[in-house]
């Protein structure tokens, strides 16, 4: 990325600065929004664990909505193995006293953007889980589309939990309506 901070009228991401990850922490509370948030990381979530999240390839990145100091937003873009104009969002998270004000989908966005324009992704992907109706609705409100239904085994112990994947290409439309996956 050229400039370190992708700014718009909305807000403006930076890259991630190790000083936020407890910030970051603690906007998760609860083993659910961990799961949903993470299904790999182990309850509770730390600034340590924060901060082991990035991929070699990928990036971090905060977000910052008008011109406040602290964040409000966190995600990360990843190269795809052997796909390079193909980005992962992940690890997408809102403060928690934040949400249900717009600022996943300014933080959806933004990411899309930076990834699209400064990384030359031609497609977007990430999963959510079903049950995550709230991050289900933002990613289809931000252009997204079902694009299959998967299941995964977070730990050699569990049961194949279902996901829903999304993608994105490149120069569509930033918000369209779409149909509720989830049930």
């Amino acid at each position: 990325m050229s400039d370190v901070s992708q700014s718009m009228s909305s807000g403006k991401l930076k890259r991630f600065d190790p000083l936020y990850a407890p910030v970051v922490a603690s906007w998760v509370q609860t083993r659910e929004q961990l799961r949903w948030l993470a299904p790999r990381t182990s309850f509770p979530l730390t600034a340590a664990k924060v901060g082991q999240w990035t991929r070699q390839s990928g990036e971090a990145f905060l977000f910052f909505a008008g011109g406040e100091s602290m964040p409000c937003g966190y995600g990360e873009l990843n190269p795809m193995k052997g796909e390079p104009t193909h980005q992962w969002l992940g690890h997408l998270i809102v403060d928690i006293a934040r949400r249900r004000m717009g600022l996943g989908r300014q933080l959806t966005n933004h990411l899309s953007r930076v990834a699209i324009r400064e990384l030359g992704a031609q497609r977007l992907s990430l999963v959510v889980f079903p049950d995550n109706k709230a991050a289900l609705h933002c990613y289809l409100q931000c252009g997204f589309s079902v694009t299959a239904e998967e299941y995964q085994k977070f730990d050699s112990r569990s049961i194949p939990q279902r996901m829903i994947r999304l993608g994105r290409i490149a120069g569509a439309a930033s918000a369209r309506p779409s149909a509720d996956p989830a049930g």
